[in-house]
């Protein structure tokens, strides 16, 4: 059976792998600003949060003798904080600073509180920075501490500063603790994401091979039915020979002092069949041959060679002009060979009588063209869609069969082949083929090689 030759690399390994990195780009990239984004909201969350709490103790301690309360251990302000402490558990220091002393607490693990004595507030010392988001400084301020301060003095009095600490690292964890949800989440739809992936292309590789077996059924069916065509087109074409064949034997019979004449038609039946049919397998041949890197202007000369004498019977002269330079190219040497070597016999016989075959070769494009021109009678414009059909000539010694083994030929090659009316009379045949075709690979080459055996 005929297997397809699906490229199933690039269908489906090398898009799927743009696929997986684009993926990975989109959602890895995605979901880093995703959890960066969601990181800068809470800690704005958290310190806002903070600021919530701790402005109605600054406002209350607004115009008060907010030191001397701080220092006392039975004031208000010592219980509050003491409150405080089992709400906020970040809170590490309270500070109270003025223009001619200052006092801090220190809260101390099990509900301890810790006073000290502080400097006085230096008036030449600026306020701490606080002109950028609170969440934003708790991520970018150095230092163990994350700091809160208010300014309880009244307008024109002397400055007084109350400011809080607050352990970075215990803000910064309710912070990782916020977003683990988020990086769950982001986890498990990627994981998700990467396992549809693989199941689309598990999915598509089933599908793919399906497709092959069902592209190789077709083409099956396909060869089976050109095989037929060919071959009723064959009998329908033999039945003439052998006809006349039929009726050479029996003329044998009755006249056999004509002998010689009759022998002579009877060889020449012969040698049509034999015509035929090696042009019939030629052209339903399996073609196994290798492609090559060639010399084409040498294969050229030769295949000119060996079709010069052909020429000469019927009274014509080949001409070869290859322009130069001409690179090496990559074919089938023996399957242009014959392709050529058609095309000039056509040319032969194409009723031209004197004169000259001309049989070119040039570079075009990425490509190159071999080139095959006569002086004949031309093609009718009604037959050029049928030429290159099995068995179809308008030609009464051929047998059909020579142009349709060159397409193939061609085809094979990736090229293309068209036939264009010359000026002044004659037709001009067109092999365009690639410089480089491009070689199948070694596991293809293997089974091929396997299936010859």
């Amino acid at each position: 059976m005929t297997r397809s030759a699906l490229p199933v690399f690039r269908l489906f390994l090398v898009p799927y792998a743009a696929l997986l990195g684009l993926y990975l780009l989109v959602v890895g990239g995605g979901s880093a600003w995703l959890l960066m984004e969601a990181r800068q909201a809470e800690a704005e969350l958290v310190a806002q949060r903070l600021l919530r709490t701790m402005a109605p103790l600054a406002a209350r301690l607004s115009g008060q003798d907010a030191i001397a309360l701080l220092s006392q251990p039975d004031s208000w302000l010592s219980r509050r904080l003491e409150a405080l402490q089992g709400t906020l558990s970040a809170l590490r220091e309270i500070s109270i600073r003025g223009p001619h002393r200052g006092y801090g607490v220190s809260l101390i693990d099990h509900g301890a509180i810790k006073g000290h004595e502080l400097g006085p507030l230096d008036g030449t010392e600026l306020p701490r920075d606080e002109r950028h988001p609170a969440g934003e400084r708790l991520r970018t301020q150095p230092g163990p501490r994350f700091h809160i301060g208010f300014d309880l003095a009244r307008p024109g009095a002397s400055p007084l500063r109350l400011d809080f600490g607050f352990s970075r690292d215990a803000l910064l964890a309710q912070i990782t603790d916020a977003t683990a949800t988020l990086i769950r989440a982001i986890a498990l739809f990627s994981v998700a994401g990467g396992l549809s992936l693989l199941i689309a292309f598990g999915l598509s590789l089933y599908v793919g091979r399906m497709t092959r077996r069902m592209e190789a059924h077709f083409q099956e069916i396909y060869r089976r039915a050109a095989s037929a065509e060919l071959a009723a087109a064959l009998v329908h074409d033999l039945r003439n020979p052998l006809a006349s064949l039929r009726a050479n034997i029996k003329a044998l019979l009755i006249t056999p002092e004509q002998l010689p004449e009759i022998t002579e038609e009877l060889d020449q039946d012969l040698m049509r069949l034999d015509a035929k049919l090696s042009a019939f397998l030629d052209l339903s041949r399996r073609q196994d041959e290798d492609f090559e890197t060639t010399d084409l202007e040498r294969l050229l000369r030769d295949t000119a060679r060996v079709a010069s004498p052909v020429l000469s019977r019927h009274g014509l002269q080949l001409d070869l002009r290859v322009a130069h330079p001409l690179p090496p190219v990559r074919l089938m040497p023996q399957g242009i060979r014959d392709a050529v070597l058609n095309l000039l016999i056509n040319a032969a016989q194409s009723g031209q009588q004197t004169g000259t075959i001309h049989l070119g070769a040039q570079v075009h494009g990425d490509g190159v063209e071999i080139r095959v021109e006569d002086r004949g009678g031309g093609i009718p414009p009604g037959a050029r869609p049928y030429i290159y059909r099995p068995f179809y000539t308008t030609k009464p010694e051929g047998h059909g069969l020579g142009l349709a083994t060159v397409q193939r030929v061609v085809t094979l090659h990736h090229g293309r082949i068209r036939a264009e009316p010359r000026e002044g009379g004659g037709t001009r045949f067109i092999l365009s083929l690639p410089i480089r075709h491009k070689e199948p690979p070694p596991w293809w080459k293997k089974r091929r090689h396997a299936s010859r055996t």
